[in-house]
């Protein structure tokens, strides 16, 4: 069971991001922007967030770009690296008040950590700029990104709004995920009478953790690469041999391209007849148990 949600949530997730083209049409690659996205759907604690937002908002404005996250824990806005609060009053406490997208000349120093003051504090060389962005969600602000980059115009701002988006997803999801962590760990506390539970038993959230950290690590998107990062990856955790036989968009055959450690020539099946088009045709996992002889 634990595999099979295992592929279902990975396949969600891949399933979003690209479709199985016939051999004729597959694409090489998408563009920066929309390998930034995939990135942003990776995150799954404070350092991925600081880092994917840092790639994805550099792809969008002009360099050099540079951002500090807050998140809201405990009432307060706090950022990791480095380590402090964001002031309760002050210009940015200002513009987040407003509860969207502001663009000024620097801040104050005093409102910033000593080693934040190079890149945002007044006065700023050049066409740099500070923006101020709350990352608001169901009307409250849950986080607050502080950029500073060159100049932005109309056209960033359109792609900015997009941004922002999955933005605010990977901060709730980051949100999600330490609040989870809070309320299981008295239950995982060990003590001289009880060992640590074994990887084995992890629940969803260790599962889902999992799956987001091997998705972070496929945002190349090389076919070939995808492929086998996956299969070393079930390989690993199910102690099993694997390979991909890749649906494609008709639905009328099979593409295989990797097994184990070797990476094929393409290998197309007819997906119409045998055991493998009738998992296709009834949506479900056969085990060796639903195999007869005359299947094989």
């Amino acid at each position: 069971m634990v595999l099979v949600q295992f592929l279902i949530e990975l396949f969600r997730f891949l399933g979003g991001r690209q479709r199985i083209p016939r051999v004729e049409d597959r694409a090489t690659s998408p563009d920066n922007f929309q390998d930034a996205l995939l990135l942003l759907a990776s995150v799954a604690d404070c350092a991925s967030l600081r880092d994917a937002a840092q790639t994805a908002l550099s792809v969008v404005l002009s360099g050099p770009v540079t951002v500090y996250t807050y998140l809201l824990e405990d009432g307060s806005l706090k950022c990791e690296n480095p380590e402090h609060e964001l002031q309760s009053e002050g210009e940015i406490k200002e513009a987040v008040a407003q509860q969207r997208r502001a663009v000024c000349n620097g801040i104050p120093p005093a409102e910033l950590h000593k080693d934040q003051r190079p890149s945002l504090a007044q006065p700023l060389l050049g066409h740099q700029k500070v923006v101020i962005a709350p990352v608001m969600d169901q009307g409250d602000v849950i986080a607050v990104l502080l950029i500073s980059c060159g100049e932005t115009s109309d056209e960033k701002d359109k792609d900015l709004d997009l941004l922002e988006k999955h933005i605010t997803a990977a901060c709730k999801r980051v949100l999600n995920l330490k609040a989870n962590r809070s309320l299981m760990s008295p239950l995982i506390n060990t003590s001289e009478n009880h060992s640590p539970a074994p990887l084995h038993s992890a629940g969803n959230g260790d599962l889902a953790q999992k799956v987001l950290q091997l998705c972070g690590s496929l945002y190349d998107l090389n076919a070939d690469t995808v492929q086998h990062k996956i299969i070393k990856y079930l390989e690993k955790e199910t102690k099993s041999v694997c390979c991909f036989l890749l649906v494609s968009e008709d639905s009328n055959q099979l593409l295989c391209q990797v097994i184990g450690d070797k990476v094929l020539q393409e290998i197309s099946l007819p997906l119409v007849i045998g055991p493998l088009g009738k998992a296709v045709e009834e949506k479900r996992s056969l085990t060796q148990q639903d195999l007869t002889t005359n299947m094989v």
